[in-house]
């Protein structure tokens, strides 16, 4: 889904928060 997205690193850490 995410493979040359820099927003995607963001959205990690979002997902994280869990």
């Amino acid at each position: 889904k995410f493979k040359k997205q820099r927003k995607s690193r963001m959205l990690m850490i979002l997902f994280k928060k869990e």
